[in-house]
């Protein structure tokens, strides 16, 4: 079977639309749209103490957020909910990185919960600043 060569013209272009369109979501999937996040510095003091192994995932949490790596960073944070789900710090600081990452309904869903976890710790300055952070995303939508 022998195609035309408005035939090829149009699947040379279809394939380029499809590559370039598949490759901005893939970026867009892992990094935040331009160079500003609305959270550039995650959460690092606890409410409450953690294990040891735990405290590592969190490290490793905030040295993939801080760098910008933030699928490592999501990671991260979800083995520390896996280890310790009453840390609050680590609801929060996925959250965080969600929204970072435009995620704004995944963001939200983990700063509410983060919120009632630091309200259950009784840690008034988390309760607080999640809720300045809900109300700065909620600008933004």
């Amino acid at each position: 079977m022998t195609y035309s060569a408005d035939f090829w013209i149009w699947a040379a272009a279809m394939l380029l639309v499809l590559g370039l369109g598949g490759g901005a979501i893939a970026l867009a999937a892992l990094r935040p749209l331009g160079r500003q996040v609305p959270f550039p510095q995650p959460v690092s003091t606890l409410s409450l103490v953690i294990s040891d192994a735990a405290q590592q995932q969190l490290q490793t949490g905030l040295r993939a957020y801080q760098t910008g790596r933030y699928g490592v960073a999501i990671d991260a944070f979800n083995r520390l909910i896996e280890r310790e789900p009453s840390c609050a710090e680590a609801f929060h600081n996925r959250g965080l990185t969600h929204a970072n990452l435009g995620k704004t309904n995944l963001a939200v869903g983990d700063l509410v919960k983060a919120g009632e976890l630091y309200d259950q710790q009784r840690a008034k300055a988390g309760v607080d600043t999640v809720k300045a952070q809900l109300q700065q995303l909620a600008q933004r939508v």
